[in-house]
């Protein structure tokens, strides 16, 4: 304990006798934050052209899968994904490392960063109260990273001016200062990395509702086979999709959580000409849902990696009388 508090007041001494720096930072990038928010009022499409890439991206690669724990409401391991990408990518890799081969090159990937927020957020989102203090916390960790290039980089440029005799002397200097900086950016971090979750699971509904209850309130075609898949429903058409084709949708909406071990499903895998359609009761309002959205995408690929030649669709229907349009449709 006496060791962590002696760590923390070093670093905390750094800020003290450069707080001049230090502050003017913060007041440039949160400038930056600022300024850019009231950008995306005037450039709304490409404001719309990167939330529309930042959810293209979230599909693919090991991103999709910090993404699925969020959605999953799986606080603990999101904490830890969070709090590792953020310290060894988004701070150490992005904003550190390059400063040490091109002095003060990390200052502007940290800037970067907060100009890319204001325009994801969006005037709608960036000054809500929520999301404010999620891109304080974060935030702060990049301001204290490009704190950290900025002291390195002085010192190697103006040895002198700090006493030093040759920017090797400087060089080394700054890195010490770094590290001790990095104290207080994986505090930081980690309040993030804790906030940022919770705050996720609060401003989102649960992955999918609680399903309809477990009969067919919509007349299909063609004769049926009832497969079960942990103790939910899913409905093939025999005469012209196979039993194995129903295993590996039925898998698939277990992975993704449409059958609930409480609630059970349904589902019905049909083949009308040369598209296989997966039909869910889904009500309206989840339609739109950023979970729902994420998830039948990246099933569909999935399926669509596994057979290239086969066309999917799912088939999301609601059983509310009341609607003038009764089905969305998901297609790969």
């Amino acid at each position: 304990m006496k060791i962590s508090v002696h760590f923390i007041r070093r670093s905390l001494q750094v800020v003290r006798e450069n707080w001049i720096s230090y502050l003017v930072l913060n007041l440039v990038f949160f400038a930056l934050y600022s300024f850019e928010v009231v950008l995306t009022t005037c450039y709304p499409d490409s404001h719309m052209q990167l939330v529309d890439s930042l959810k293209l991206g979230q599909g693919n690669g090991w991103f999709s899968e910090v993404v699925m724990l969020y959605f999953s409401h799986n606080l603990l391991l999101a904490t830890l994904a969070t709090f590792s990408i953020n310290l060894l990518i988004a701070t150490l890799f992005m904003v550190t490392l390059p400063s040490c081969v091109v002095p003060f090159s990390g200052c502007f990937v940290a800037a970067f960063r907060f100009v890319s927020w204001s325009f994801l957020y969006g005037p709608e989102k960036a000054f809500n109260v929520p999301i404010l203090i999620l891109a304080a916390l974060e935030g702060q960790a990049y301001i204290l990273g490009a704190f950290a290039a900025y002291l390195h980089g002085m010192r190697w440029l103006l040895p002198a001016r700090y006493g030093l005799n040759s920017r090797k002397a400087g060089h080394q200097l700054g890195l010490r200062l770094t590290w001790r900086i990095y104290v207080l950016v994986v505090i930081v971090l980690l309040v993030a990395a804790i906030y940022e979750p919770i705050l996720f699971v609060t401003i989102s509904p649960p992955t999918f509702p609680r399903q309809p209850r477990a009969q067919i309130h919509r007349q299909f075609s063609g004769s049926s086979v009832t497969l079960f898949v942990t103790g939910s429903k899913m409905y093939y058409q025999s005469d012209a999709v196979q039993e194995s084709d129903a295993k590996i949708v039925g898998v698939l909406l277990e992975d993704m959580r449409y059958f609930r071990l409480d609630q059970p499903g349904e589902a019905r895998l049909t083949k009308p000409g040369n598209t296989f359609d997966i039909e869910l009761p889904l009500e309206v309002k989840y339609w739109h849902d950023p979970a729902v959205k994420f998830y039948f995408p990246k099933m569909l690929a999935t399926l669509k990696s596994t057979f290239p030649s086969r066309e999917y669709r799912i088939i999301a229907f609601s059983n509310d009388s009341s609607l003038s349009i009764k089905d969305t449709v998901f297609q790969q």
